[in-house]
């Protein structure tokens, strides 16, 4: 079987090195106005652009319009000027998406993976996949950190934190949760019965890994396509809501048991549910030892214990 078109181009795009070039400290000062490796990435350079560190000359703005001309880009990475990236500034690859192709395209490329969560035992296994795969590919597993998204609800009790849980997921207008339901689904979920089970859902573009979240979430927990609705509408992903310790508890399991890296944190309300984070389960963590007191780098990169690339077309 083919690999989905996005996740093709974007293969493509890294294993031709161009993607690469353009993020290795060194490279030719090119601006990328345009890369279509999928729609939303073309509107994102569209509107913004994208500028990676350069070495004046014309003959090396060159080798990328050649370079890019091969893979397929035509003449949409163009020589020119572009902001100076320093030393602290190499640029992370990062990819979302848990199909076998984004697997396999993490496995190869990134440095970052982003994931929606689900149960511990979904995310060891895709976290066993993955690194297995590096493995295979003889990338050091250190290399790559799997950051499931983690939405976070503190109470001064378990019940607390799910009654507020509870209140904000009330909160979701039908329609609009039934739209998000729709969207995640890749069908018109509109005319499903509200008050009765999720039926057979078919093969769509949508996320395979979204969408089966969501499937499996209905059968396993017994929920209406109202009440799955409402969690879409919501948050549906991983969860985390209780106190500071049985919250610190569970994200504990899931560094020790391999579900994860780390944990992409969003809150239910700013600046509270921040501030509650910070100062109630960060402490709970620090003490534990599985969270930092100080920063490690001044990067990102630093901080996520990832080796800085080394030059491979400019070196010296």
């Amino acid at each position: 079987m083919e690999r989905a078109p996005e996740t093709g181009r974007a293969s493509s795009f890294c294993a031709r090195s161009l993607g690469k070039r353009l993020h290795d400290p060194g490279a030719p000062h090119v601006a990328v106005r345009r890369l279509e490796v999928s729609r939303e990435a073309r509107r994102v350079h569209e509107r913004r652009g994208l500028h990676a560190r350069a070495q004046t000359g014309p003959q090396l703005a060159q080798v990328v319009e050649i370079a890019a001309e091969r893979d397929g880009l035509g003449d949409e990475v163009v020589g020119g000027r572009g902001h100076e990236l320093g030393q602290a500034q190499v640029h992370r690859l990062a990819q979302a998406g848990a199909s076998d192709d984004g697997r396999q395209l993490a496995a190869e490329t990134a440095e970052a993976v982003f994931t929606g969560g689900g149960s511990l035992g979904d995310g060891q296994k895709l976290y066993a996949d993955i690194k297995g795969r590096m493995d295979k590919l003889g990338r050091d597993r250190d290399h790559l950190k799997i950051l499931p998204g983690a939405f976070v609800v503190v109470g001064d009790s378990v019940e607390e934190a799910r009654e507020k849980r509870a209140l904000l997921d009330s909160m979701v207008h039908y329609d609009s949760a039934i739209s998000s339901l729709s969207v995640m689904l890749g069908t018109d979920a509109s005319g499903f019965d509200p008050d009765g089970q999720l039926p057979p859902i078919p093969e769509t573009n949508a996320s395979k890994s979204g969408r089966q979240r969501l499937v499996d979430a209905a059968a396993r927990d017994h929920l209406t396509v109202r009440q799955l609705a409402q969690r879409v509408g919501g948050y549906g992903g991983l969860s985390f809501v209780g106190t500071p310790v049985t919250i610190a508890d569970q994200m504990e399991e899931w560094l020790t048991t391999y579900g994860c890296d780390g944990f992409n944190i969003m809150f239910p309300f700013l600046p509270a549910g921040l501030d509650d984070f910070v100062d109630r389960v960060v402490p709970e963590l620090q003490r534990r030892e599985i969270f930092r007191r100080e920063y490690e780098g001044r990067s990102l990169r630093e901080n996520l214990g990832l080796p800085r690339p080394k030059n491979r077309f400019f070196e010296g």
